[in-house]
């Protein structure tokens, strides 16, 4: 009954984008018992046909593929928010993989330790695309960022020396050591050719 069903009011067709049971790919093969998907990694998974009736289905591409990609960048704390802003509604703009309508939009999600947090979210003709549309938004920001002088924020961590005096006293001490600073394997040499004199 859930292949009849299927096959009657056509909820999903072969091409399709969908998640269902836990497994998300695109649609190979519908019959009358199950349905063939194949996932981003190549393999094919079988799916009864009733998950597409009783559970929750999530079809990407029911009646278009149009999609939305969401890019994360962090750069460094003194740098202008407005024009890190600009640069990136600008490069997706740029791409004609993106879409004018809705317009592509920033927002500045948040102050980090050591940064400031912006994400771009746009809107693309052809969700099958995004992944090679995420990856040339990436790299034309960080071209134009490097190109106003923008960086992008990096995980810093800092040490600090409570007592720098004892910090001088131990290596001069380790200086002024009876093999002069040698390490163990030098001295072990040394020891060596010692021995054979």
């Amino acid at each position: 009954m859930s292949g009849l069903i299927l096959l009657a009011e056509r909820p999903i067709k072969i091409g399709d984008i969908v998640v269902v049971g836990g497994e998300e790919g695109i649609v190979r093969k519908i019959s009358v018992r199950s349905t063939e998907i194949e996932t981003a990694d190549q393999a094919q998974v079988l799916v009864p046909n009733s998950y597409f009736i009783s559970e929750k289905v999530k079809n990407w591409t029911h009646r278009n593929k149009f999609g939305r990609i969401v890019i994360t960048v962090n750069v460094v704390s003194s740098s202008d928010p407005r024009q890190t802003r600009d640069i990136m509604i600008k490069t997706a703009k740029d791409d004609p993989r993106v879409m004018s309508v809705p317009e592509p939009f920033v927002d500045f999600e948040d102050f980090g330790a050591d940064s400031l947090n912006f994400k771009l979210y746009a809107f693309t003709y052809d969700l099958t695309k995004n992944v090679g549309t995420r990856t040339d938004l990436r790299i034309s920001i960080l071209e134009a960022f490097r190109l106003a002088g923008i960086r992008i924020a990096f995980l810093q961590t800092d040490v600090t020396v409570r007592n720098i005096d004892r910090l001088r006293e131990a290596v001069a001490e380790y200086v002024s050591g009876p093999y002069n600073g040698r390490s163990s394997g030098n001295r072990l040499a040394s020891h060596k050719i010692g021995e054979a004199g």
